[in-house]
């Protein structure tokens, strides 16, 4: 048991499976493997939430970037105004070409 938890791949691990006081080689296994899926699911989290944060700083290092934002949600809202009565002309079109 004392030589698998010395052949563990990190300092961390082999510390926190020690301190689990394991009674068994399976239960010092079963420790083992299962601290190091908590750190790798830490891990992942951390990276993800280093992503977001790096993401976050981009923007507040570009200043343009608000003034760009700003440029394209007015674009889009001049959008949606030329489509709304672009769909009134053609409503009104249509009523008007009907026959009865």
């Amino acid at each position: 048991m004392e030589q698998f938890i010395n052949a563990l791949h990190s300092t961390e691990l082999r510390i926190r499976t020690k301190q689990a006081r394991p009674i068994s080689l399976n239960d010092a296994v079963r420790r083992a493997v299962e601290m190091d899926e908590f750190y790798r699911v830490e891990k992942k989290t951390v990276s993800n939430s280093s992503e977001r944060t790096q993401t976050a700083e981009d923007a507040s290092m570009n200043p343009t970037m608000g003034d760009d934002i700003k440029t394209l949600s007015k674009t889009l809202h001049e959008l949606q105004k030329e489509l709304r009565q672009w769909k009134k002309r053609t409503d009104k079109s249509q009523i008007t070409h009907v026959w009865w």
